[in-house]
């Protein structure tokens, strides 16, 4: 099934985007495209401007027909809401006098029509995740487009990209995008495309955009000319302006205290075990004896089974156990040889044993035993103390304390790297204002409040 990736983009952000480029008189002759057109949100009102604008300076209704034909352009992949999109601006032009237009509205991908230039291109790129393409799709964008050549980039990259080059030597671009081109490493080579021509940020992650979605979303104006700094306004309210060369990795935009101290330097920052399979060592005991837990009619071995914790888990109170197929001793975890395995700990190996097809149709690292995790980076500190932390963050942090032999399943999970500072130094750190508002600058944004979080932004918190 392809998913089209459409949201339909609001009244009141289509008329500010129009304005934004200056799309209000003089448009005739002027071309203009919304390349995932949707049902016509965009291009309806482009039309109403451009016939009234057009009526204003006293062109005739031939030369105004002649000229919509010519000039306005839509594309879409969604057969149905392109007729619904022509419809709609035939009822616009029906009600100006202006009848049975040619409209240059089509059913086609952007991505594949070819590089012609427009003075105008407003829109709202197909909001299509990387593991949502397809196998077809994923290929192209990597082989045609350089935002799309590393790592698990979104659709809207490309369209971003092309769109910026489709510009003429005058032209204006506004476009409704994702909050998280500017965060996401991945996008790291469309925002250096992305700098030259970038002239306005509207940032609209604090707002609900879009009705029942928590994309986080901003506005890009762009021109094709080269500006120094760039224009950052905040929910439409608080404006800043912004040296380009400030941006470094993730762009930032409002000043961060600067403090001597590197949270990284004194603390390890780890994703929690990666299973990849969590339904299969994750379980509830339904009750134990002295040597087992039993669970769905299986046995298995206390030694084999650790208390298992997440920031949801502790907050929900879930008794959770997985099954951990290592040892820990003073040098950390120890692989367990499988013959060894077998016979040590046979109740666990039998259940395992079950669930081997399962378990290695799983993508392991190299060297990985069929029964071990799928990922081994994340046992190096396992057998600390540790405090847990959620990756997608709220306007309040609370963090979980956990014992040496407990073992995280989801969020990330922090550990002590020198004896200058304890856990109680991380956790008072993690929880304080200056740590939310850092994440506020350079976090993700998933909803109004809550932002998604990297290890290597944790590490990179300076505190005093």
């Amino acid at each position: 099934m392809q998913i089209l990736g459409q949201i339909p983009t609001p009244g009141k952000y289509v008329d500010l985007m129009l304005d934004e480029v200056g799309y209000r008189e003089r448009l005739l002759g002027k071309t203009f495209v919304d390349n995932s057109c949707g049902d016509g949100n965009v291009l309806s009102e482009a039309v109403r401007r451009y016939i009234s604008a057009s009526k204003r300076e006293g062109y005739d209704i031939d030369c105004i027909k002649t000229n919509l034909e010519r000039n306005i352009f839509g594309y879409d992949i969604d057969k149905e809401a392109v007729k619904t999109t022509i419809e709609r601006l035939s009822e616009i032009a029906a009600k100006e006098g202006i009848f049975d237009v040619g409209w240059s509205v089509q059913t086609l991908d952007y991505l594949e029509t070819p590089a012609n230039k427009f003075d105008y291109i407003v829109g709202n790129p197909p909001y299509i995740t990387y593991h949502d393409l397809t196998v077809e799709q994923r290929e192209y964008a990597k082989n045609n487009f350089i935002s799309c050549q590393e790592g698990r980039f979104d659709y809207c990259y490309a369209f971003i990209e092309k769109s910026i080059k489709s510009l003429t030597t005058t032209g204006k671009m506004a476009y409704l995008i994702p909050f998280s081109i500017f965060r996401n490493r991945f996008a790291f080579n469309l925002r250096k495309q992305l700098l030259e021509k970038l002239c306005k940020i509207i940032d609209l992650s604090g707002i609900d955009v879009f009705p029942n979605r928590t994309v986080g979303a901003a506005i890009i104006i762009c021109k094709n000319e080269k500006v120094e700094e760039i224009v950052y306004v905040h929910g439409e309210r608080k404006t800043n302006i912004i040296r380009k060369t400030s941006f470094a990795e993730k762009w930032v935009f409002e000043a961060q205290p600067i403090a001597e101290k590197r949270f990284g330097d004194y603390f390890t920052v780890l994703n929690s075990v990666a299973t990849l399979k969590n339904e299969v060592y994750l379980f509830e005991p339904e009750r134990e004896d002295d040597n087992y837990y039993y669970f769905k009619g299986e046995k298995i071995e206390k030694v084999m089974a650790h208390t298992a914790a997440s920031p949801r888990s502790r907050r929900t109170n879930r008794n959770y156990k997985i099954i951990f197929p290592y040892k820990i001793d003073e040098q950390g975890v120890v692989r367990i040889k499988e013959e060894d395995f077998q016979l040590q700990y046979p109740c666990t190996y039998q259940y395992l044993l079950k669930k081997k097809n399962d378990l290695q149709n799983r993508t392991l690292d190299k060297k990985t035993n069929w029964y071990e995790y799928g990922r081994s980076q994340a046992l190096s500190s396992i057998g600390s103390e540790k405090i847990l932390i959620p990756m997608v963050l709220s306007s309040k942090l609370i963090t979980y304390r956990e014992e040496a032999d407990t073992i995280p399943f989801a969020g990330y999970y922090i550990t002590c790297k020198t004896s200058q500072y304890t856990l109680n130094d991380a956790k008072h750190i993690l929880e304080s204002q200056d740590f939310m508002n850092y994440i506020k600058a350079y976090g993700t944004p998933t909803t109004k409040t809550s932002y998604r979080i990297s290890t290597r932004d944790i590490k990179n918190f300076r505190f005093e």
